[in-house]
């Protein structure tokens, strides 16, 4: 999909890139399972397998931000003017279908009553806090245009100062005061969608080499994670460190841009891209594994009564358990994903292929009229 798996994979996209995007899917769906996984701390426990959803934890905010990373890089380039609304429908067909699908499927076993407001929820998923990714994502993708206008406008010194001014009030002011500074994620989505705009247009320092980046990124990770398992330690004698421990890992910190920047970086940066048609086909589900497995329905079922993981919170067991569920989770989400994109989504989008010029010249109008409206003839 166009930066965000809307779409099949180019046949020229880097495979190296597309790698990363499956690797950040991964590290989401291992998030979810230790947030969902009906584990429970409170006894202030300290055990391996305590330190291990730690480190499934951290992996979300780490993958959350290279996915829209990648999508920065690939869009900048766009040519669009205004969003494309082919590629918009074929996105929220995508959020409807699995949200309607899931949700008439737990009514069929009982699982949920039909009312008004599960209904609505069900039918209007955008915008609601159902998938808070995929609706921030699509209000992202409707202004990708107009954000390019504006950063493609800026000299590449002006562009330089922005992402400084940017990252020292959205990621470094955060990372000492613990306040947002009026930040959202639309806003931090934008940011970062900057940042990876300029990697494309212009590089970052040529100085260094991919392997230098991915160590520097090893190296953050590896910082963060002690510290933050210092924090776990602490928080089980102390007061004030109880329940912070996801204070270093937020992804407005400065140990996860640097870690999750650098990493980026590192695979852009290779000097041998290569495609492989497997890992593009792959990559491009990776949205629908998100959208199948973070499913409210689902997920309140997935971790606790599929695989069961709060049933070994204390035992070494659980670091098997999870990684076969996050793999299987993945592989099971992914084949469901290209099912629907070969048969459902296909068979709409020849719909949509078909009207979408017609609809776009309607929507022309509408807009030439409401801009007439309330701007006046120009």
């Amino acid at each position: 999909m166009d930066s965000v798996q809307i779409s099949k994979t180019s046949k020229m996209r880097d495979s190296s890139i597309e790698l990363l995007r499956i690797f950040s899917m991964v590290l989401i769906v291992g998030h979810h399972l230790a947030i969902h996984g009906g584990f429970d701390w409170s006894d202030n426990s300290i055990s391996i397998p305590h330190f291990w959803i730690v480190f499934l934890t951290m992996g979300g905010k780490i993958g959350v931000n290279l996915f829209v990373f990648i999508s920065g890089y690939f869009l900048i380039n766009s040519k669009d003017k205004v969003p494309d609304l082919k590629k918009i429908i074929r996105l929220f067909g995508q959020v409807l279908f699995f949200s309607v699908l899931f949700y008439f499927i737990f009514v069929a076993f009982g699982n949920e009553t039909i009312n008004l407001k599960s209904l609505f929820a069900a039918l209007f998923p955008i915008g609601n806090s159902t998938w808070w990714f995929a609706s921030t994502y699509l209000v992202m993708y409707l202004f990708y245009p107009y954000l390019n206008i504006f950063l493609h406008s800026l000299d590449k010194h002006t562009y330089q100062r922005l992402l400084i001014l940017v990252f020292f009030i959205w990621a470094v002011l955060p990372t000492f005061t613990n306040k947002t500074y009026e930040s959202n994620n639309l806003l931090w989505f934008f940011c970062m969608y900057s940042m990876a705009g300029y990697a494309r247009l212009y590089g970052y320092n040529s100085k260094f080499k991919s392997y230098q980046y991915f160590l520097f990124a090893l190296f953050m990770l590896l910082i963060t994670y002690l510290a933050t398992d210092g924090i776990v330690v602490l928080g089980t004698k102390l007061e004030i460190f109880a329940d912070k421990d996801r204070f270093l890992y937020a992804s407005q910190r400065i140990t996860t841009m640097f870690s999750t920047f650098s990493l980026f970086l590192g695979v852009i940066n290779l000097k041998k891209p290569f495609y492989n048609k497997f890992v593009n086909t792959v990559a491009s589900a990776t949205f629908g594994v998100y959208l199948i497995h973070e499913n409210p329905y689902v997920s309140n079922v997935l971790w606790t009564k599929v695989f069961h993981c709060d049933m070994y919170q204390n035992r070494l067991m659980l670091i098997p358990l999870s990684a076969f569920a996050v793999l299987a989770v993945f592989v099971a989400c992914t084949f469901l994903e290209l099912i629907f994109q070969n048969t459902i989504e296909k068979l709409y989008m020849v719909l949509v292929n078909k009207y979408a010029d017609l609809l776009n010249l309607k929507l022309q109008k509408m807009s030439d009229s409401f801009k007439k409206l309330i701007f006046g003839k120009e």
